[in-house]
């Protein structure tokens, strides 16, 4: 083959390398409007009438939908449980009479007057969507509910104590890793009127594909090692 005849073969296949590169980093259109809602979104419909409509002088030939999305604030909602007392009939007139009544329903914290769905919200916003227990305080307050934002600090400190079970599952199945990757962060902590003081906040994640990991709150450096009785060999 001449070399004038390679070359143009050489200039062709660059060419269509760089036209298939070209197709493949071109982006896809992004989806606009209605592409990006839910299908499964409930519908409601609101029909309008011309102004002075009667069905009886009047014959509707044709309409025109439009299609609006809609949000509806958050709503709060008192939930009243009643425990009914049952006794049974036989043990009426006897000295010994029997009461029923079913035990209380299990919730994230018994003795406050807050739901589930409540705290779960508040959890859900502030590890999720990062939004701090003092703003969270605000957005209440402008749906009608004052909570103060160290009630709030207690309701969650009380539902994540509940998790711990699941946390020291994570942390021994860590552990069992024969490598880990640590890496450590400071951090003030305030934990005294006008006075703060260096924390450490520790990353730990095993050597596995799927990297587990876990974090480490500490107030010194040293009782990391100590407490999770690390040897050189696996640091």
């Amino acid at each position: 083959m001449p070399p004038s005849e390679i070359v143009h073969a050489l200039e062709e296949e660059a060419k269509e390398r760089r036209k298939a590169a070209k197709e493949k980093t071109k982006k896809e259109p992004k989806e606009r409007g209605w592409a990006k809602v839910p299908k499964n979104l409930e519908h409601r419909r609101k029909e309008v009438y011309p102004e002075g409509y009667n069905p009886e002088t009047m014959t509707i030939i044709g309409s025109d939908t439009v299609r609006i999305l809609q949000r509806e604030p958050a709503t709060f909602y008192v939930q009243e449980i009643i425990y009914h007392k049952c006794l049974l009939r036989e043990t009426v007139s006897s000295t010994h009479q029997t009461i029923l009544q079913h035990p209380a329903l299990p919730r994230l914290i018994p003795s406050s007057f807050v739901g589930d769905s409540v705290i779960l919200e508040m959890l859900v916003s502030k590890y999720t969507h990062h939004i701090p227990e003092y703003r969270q305080a605000k957005m209440y307050k402008e749906l009608g509910i004052d909570f103060a934002t160290s009630s709030i600090n207690r309701w969650m400190h009380d539902t994540i104590e509940q998790f711990y079970p699941l946390y020291f599952c994570q942390m021994n199945k860590v552990m069992e890793s024969s490598v880990l990757h640590i890496d450590e962060t400071t951090i003030p902590i305030n934990d005294k009127p006008g006075k703060t003081r260096k924390g450490y906040i520790w990353r730990v994640v095993d050597g596995s594909r799927n990297n587990h990991g876990l974090f480490f709150l500490l107030p010194r450096r040293i009782s990391f090692a100590k407490d999770c009785r690390f040897t050189p060999a696996r640091i």
